[in-house]
């Protein structure tokens, strides 16, 4: 698990245990800084 510590540091959460839980980690893309805002005020504008 070499990006724990960054992974902590980013979300500040403790690190799950996968033998009770997953996680996933997601990375999106967007072309301007408009439709990042968009996209983060209306969680279905992508859909």
């Amino acid at each position: 698990m070499a990006e724990t510590r960054s992974r902590k540091i980013f979300v500040n959460l403790a690190v799950g245990d996968t033998a009770k839980q997953s996680e996933g980690l997601f990375a999106l893309s967007c072309d301007s800084r408009a439709e990042v805002d968009e996209m983060w005020m209306d969680p279905k504008a992508g859909q």
